[in-house]
């Protein structure tokens, strides 16, 4: 009888995930949202052919797959039942290099591309298996876009600390050298960022520096609540070269829900050059973690201060800060609520929350011009929706 109720369970679970998988398709099919762009300054044609990557919160009913709004109205994505939505940047990759992306984690991070070939890096899965000394082995493929060959090969260094997990910061090509930051943590307050360099000709370790370390535990032990992390301030989604990396060793408070920032130290890593120095970042002028990332030798971060949002910029060759931004709008912002930056094809995309909408501001990243700012809300009055913005693009094939 045993047997029986087993198959009978089995059977109503991949019913009843059937019938879920296709409700939720339905449901899916119902919802046409669209928004509507109202102009407050600058030129429209710079939202005719924009293309909003992003998340959908339906009266609180958050929906986590990505959605694409092209000229307004949300664009239809078809996918098999074993497939999984994802961002159009690696749909792109995966269109275009199929085969080289077969069987990769889509997770930027380990992704480098120009205009002649892209790179993966796939980092140990099983390293809090692995003992001081043992061999990390980082496993690297090159396509060549010319030819569409591929060449592949191994990594290896010394795991010199016990570690947990190993997250990717950024890989680059500078010259000859392959280049990435790997941050190693043990998950009880210990961190170590090290800078590898790969000579591309003989395809061997010449360098394996650590740049940054933190050591909790003394905190911890006298400071229940106090925690610390080395962070990268990086566009989660550019996968281009960088001269410059900006990271920050934070000490934050844990007994509050916002893991409030105690205190900050900010350095500078040149990837040319491979020298660390420290990065004076005025508190006046500090912004939420998720408002901070470098781009084309600039640091930049945005701070709503006093209703306005305040953009400072840095040049990190010439160290010298820039004229800051303020953007005007004719609406209260509301502190935070779904504040977004991000730069594509050398213009800063803003996107920050009122009661009246979503503001959008788009400003030549050159001349520091707004070139557009208006306000993004449902079509239909009937509708209310938000859309948490995560990914720009001019145009969509």
């Amino acid at each position: 009888m045993k047997k029986y109720w087993s198959l009978i369970i089995i059977v109503t679970v991949i019913v009843a995930t059937l019938a879920t998988h296709y409700i939720q398709m339905a449901s899916a099919s119902n919802n046409e949202y669209q928004v509507t762009f109202e102009k407050i300054t600058g030129d429209e044609r710079y939202v005719n052919n924009l293309v909003i990557e992003g998340n959908i919160d339906n009266d609180g009913n958050y929906q986590y797959t990505p959605v694409v709004f092209s000229n307004g109205k949300m664009k239809a994505q078809s996918y098999s039942f074993y497939e999984r939505p994802i961002s159009l940047m690696y749909k792109r990759m995966i269109d275009e290099h199929k085969s080289f992306m077969r069987g990769k984690t889509l997770d930027a991070d380990r992704f480098y591309e120009d205009e002649e070939q892209l790179v993966y890096v796939s980092v140990p899965d099983n390293i809090w298996e692995l003992a001081v000394g043992d061999d990390l082995i980082y496993e690297v493929d090159i396509l060549n876009k010319a030819d569409d060959s591929v060449q592949s090969f191994t990594v290896k260094s010394k795991l010199e600390a016990a570690a947990n997990w190993i997250r990717l910061e950024h890989i680059d090509i500078i010259g000859n050298e392959l280049k990435f930051v790997a941050n190693l943590s043990n998950g009880n307050g210990n961190e170590k960022a090290y800078l590898t360099t790969v000579d591309m000709k003989s395809q061997q370790v010449t360098s394996n520096t650590m740049i940054e370390m933190i050591y909790s535990e003394e905190a911890i032990q006298s400071k229940e609540s106090i925690r610390m992390s080395i962070n990268f301030y990086g566009d989660y989604n550019n996968i281009t070269s960088e001269k410059y990396l900006v990271y920050g060793i934070s000490e934050y408070d844990t007994r509050s829900d916002q893991m409030n920032i105690l205190s900050q130290q900010f350095k500078v890593l040149d990837l040319e050059t491979n020298e660390v120095e420290p990065f004076d970042l005025p508190k006046e002028i500090l912004a939420d973690e998720r408002r901070m990332f470098v781009r084309d030798h600039q640091f930049i971060c945005a701070s709503i201060i006093d209703g306005q949002i305040i953009v400072n910029r840095y040049n990190l060759g010439q160290k010298q800060w820039l004229e800051p931004l303020t953007l005007d709008a004719p609406y209260e912002i509301l502190p935070l609520a779904l504040f977004n930056m991000q730069m594509t094809n050398d213009k800063l995309y803003i996107t920050a929350q009122a009661a009246e909408g979503q503001l959008l501001f788009i400003i030549d990243s050159e001349s520091a011009a707004t070139l557009y700012s208006g306000l993004i809300k449902p079509a239909s009055g009937s509708q209310k929706f938000t859309l948490a913005m995560d990914r720009f693009y001019e145009e969509l094939d």
